[in-house]
């Protein structure tokens, strides 16, 4: 539900930020809990590499961290800023400076952290050379899935959406600008 949520954010009808985006949703194994063979060799690298394969030229991520950065999501960030696509990621939710387990301190990366009303950074949200741009990220409304619940929500996967649908409508208003120019 976590991976809807965001999409909804996204580009739902109604409310979705870049409601005309075509959404591609790729998935890795987030937590031990996953049975990791029923996605059996599928990493962040992996679906970083298949969306650029695929022809995207916007990546979100709204996944802040938890085990160490491999050289293979290096590599795959790397190779997607190479080709001109723009990768957006959420800086995590711990609330420390340069998280070391955070995407958006690989180079190239659109790091998104979270802001309350007012513009403030969350006490939550990570900071530091991986914070490019905050977005809101507090008391985000959002529909659970799994109960049929509305809840209130909060964290830096939600102000990652935003940021990304903010770069799929200037990239459909400037078709031909490139990832750096965005």
């Amino acid at each position: 539900s976590h991976a809807t949520g965001m999409v909804s954010i996204l580009a739902a009808r109604g409310y979705g930020v870049a409601r005309g985006a075509h959404i591609t949703n790729y998935s890795a194994p987030a937590d031990e809990d996953t049975n990791k063979n029923d996605c059996a060799a599928v990493g962040v690298d992996d679906t970083i590499n298949a969306a650029v394969a695929d022809g995207a030229r916007v990546i979100s991520i709204s996944l802040g961290g938890g085990s160490n950065i491999t050289d293979g999501e290096r590599q795959a960030i790397a190779g997607a800023v190479a080709r001109g696509v723009v990768v957006v990621v959420s800086t995590g939710n711990k609330g420390v400076q340069d998280a070391s387990d955070s995407l958006a301190s690989v180079n190239g990366t659109v790091g998104v952290g979270a802001s309350d009303a007012a513009g403030r950074i969350q006490p939550f949200s990570n900071y530091g050379r991986g914070l490019t741009v905050m977005a809101p990220g507090d008391r985000i409304t959002e529909h659970d899935f799994a109960t049929g619940q509305t809840i209130v929500s909060n964290g830096t996967s939600y102000s990652t959406p935003i940021v990304a649908g903010f770069v799929a409508v200037a990239m459909q208003r400037w078709p031909e600008a490139t990832g750096n120019q965005i």
